[in-house]
This record gives structure tokens, C-alpha cells and sequence, in this order.
């Protein structure tokens, strides 16, 4: 019963971080004012590579290799949303997955730019690998953080880290860890 409060406690977090760009994605600051004029490029997509590390609810005993793709829109200079695809071949058998989430950039650099990321994502695989080898399929709200390194303003390095809470599972936590290029445009 504990981990289920746990769970839920998570979720409640996750809409709460949800709801607070999207509530201020409207009102402009005085640094947005003064950079209104400068344009950005609204549109991205990124190819990644990363891993889903084993435990916490899964029936793999070694990390796993992935492979995702996303796309995505920025609201705003700090508020994007998007959706992304994955696939880890050997998982132990082959698993899919598809994710709608948002990314929201507290603060950055010229280069360095952190964000927090958060959304829900469903998984299926052709083995019973989710809740401890009981379920085929996983539906779960993530969280997590990574940083852009920005190497021109249409090309960067994503890197991030995220935890995923299988709704299924009685204490089904797992992490993934991914990095790859991003083209904005």
C-alpha cells in the first residue's frame, strides 16, 4: 500500500509541474520582451541512442540498448511539447513504445541549457518483461532532466535521464538514459 501512495504522490507532482508552464506560457517577462525580436526556431527533432537499465520491477538482468526519434514545437522560448518513438531490440525480446510529453527550460546559458522533461508513455513488448515478468505491455507517466548543448542555434547535443512509473506494478520504477542531436528549424 505504501508504494501505491508513492505512486500516486508522483503522479499528483507530475500534472502539478505540468500545469505551471503551460498557466504562465502566456504571460511575457521583461528578458522576453527585450529578446521578442529575435527569432527562434519553433520546430525540432532528435535522433537518440540510450539505454532502459535494468531492476525496479523488470524482468531484464542487464541494460538494455534503445533507439528513439522525436519531434516537437516550442510554445515559447521555454515550453515545448512532443511526442517521440522508441525501440530496444533486445529487451530481452523486441520492445516498442510511444511517448507524448513536454520540455520546460527553467533557465540556460548561451550553449548549456537544462530542462526538465515529463509526460506518459505506453510500451509494449513481445515478452512479459514489465511487473516482474507478469504484463506485456506498460502504460506510465515519466519525469526526468537533461541539458542541450547547443553547437549552432539549428544543431544540438541532447542528453537526459528519466524514470518511469509502471502503473501496473506494485513498485515497477525503471530508468532510461539517452542522448543523441537534435535540428531545429
Amino acid at each position: 500500500m505504501p508504494m501505491r501512495m508513492i505512486k500516486l504522490a508522483f503522479c499528483g507532482i507530475i500534472f502539478a509541474v505540468c500545469g505551471v508552464p503551460a498557466s504562465t506560457a502566456a504571460q511575457q517577462t521583461p528578458m522576453e520582451e527585450y529578446f521578442a525580436d529575435e527569432e527562434y526556431e519553433p520546430f525540432y527533432a532528435n535522433f537518440r541512442a540510450g539505454m532502459i537499465l535494468p531492476g525496479n520491477g523488470l524482468k531484464a538482468n542487464k541494460p538494455t540498448a534503445t533507439a528513439s526519434v522525436s519531434a516537437g514545437w516550442y510554445a515559447n522560448d521555454t515550453f515545448a511539447w512532443e511526442g517521440t518513438l522508441s525501440y530496444a531490440p533486445n529487451a530481452p525480446e523486441a520492445l516498442a513504445g510511444v511517448a507524448a510529453g513536454a520540455l520546460w527550460h527553467w533557465w540556460g546559458f548561451e550553449r548549456l541549457d537544462p530542462f526538465f522533461t515529463f509526460g506518459g508513455a505506453a510500451m509494449c513488448g513481445e515478452a512479459h518483461i514489465f511487473s516482474n515478468g507478469k504484463h506485456r505491455t506498460s502504460i506510465e507517466p515519466y519525469a526526468g532532466a537533461g541539458t542541450f548543448w547547443h553547437i549552432t542555434e539549428s544543431i544540438s547535443i541532447r542528453a537526459e535521464g528519466t524514470a518511469h512509473i509502471d502503473a501496473a506494478s506494485p513498485c515497477g520504477m525503471f530508468y532510461t538514459i539517452s542522448a543523441g542531436l537534435q535540428f531545429s528549424w
